[in-house]
């Protein structure tokens, strides 16, 4: 149930394909804000009453029963970073940054959207599962210490696990368990 009563989600949508159309890169700050929007909009629906969205990061802060949440947005589109076989896509968030001490969220949403940006598929991860995730080094990714890359199809995931120093154990089973993180909404209480 959308209550997007500005249509502020379905405007940043116009604009994303609009760049897709003429072949431009998707702006990263673009996609990023209708993730945050998307996320937002689901919250509401869900009957979170205190939200507060941070205006500069992406992320919402939730007074829930006297306590405070923190709630990180990574959003991403399909894509191929030249990281896998070319035909592998897979959505990817990064959950923590080398330069940083700590993760410092409660709750990460990733949130991935398809081709045409509808239809937002938000997968849920606690602190504590997102410290599950082991350390990584990726040239092209210097700044990348933690990452989650969830695979479009079990195929591409297949092919992808054949890259076992790219893939962590944590990913595998988040790929394997994928019903575990979606929706989860009932890890934000």
């Amino acid at each position: 149930m959308s209550i997007d009563k500005n249509g502020v989600i379905e405007e940043i949508i116009v604009r994303l394909k609009k760049y897709k159309s003429i072949g431009r890169p998707l702006p990263h700050g673009l996609v990023s804000k209708l993730g945050k929007k998307c996320v937002l909009d689901k919250l509401n629906g869900l009957g979170f009453k205190k939200l507060t969205p941070d205006k500069r990061k992406a992320n919402i802060y939730i007074d829930y029963n006297g306590k405070k949440i923190n709630v990180k947005i990574r959003t991403s589109t399909l894509k191929n970073e030249g990281l896998y076989p070319k035909d592998v896509k897979y959505w990817g968030w990064t959950v923590k940054e080398w330069d940083k001490q700590e993760i410092e969220y409660d709750i990460l949403v990733g949130v991935a959207l398809n081709d045409d940006f509808v239809g937002a598929q938000f997968y849920i991860f606690t602190r504590e599962e997102a410290l599950l995730i082991d350390d990584i080094r990726i040239k092209r990714f210097k700044n990348v210490q933690n990452k989650i890359h969830l695979f479009e199809s079990e195929e591409a995931y297949r092919k992808a696990i054949e890259k076992p120093k790219i893939v962590t154990k944590y990913e595998r089973y988040i790929n394997e368990n994928k019903s575990e993180f979606l929706c989860k909404w009932a890890k934000i209480r």
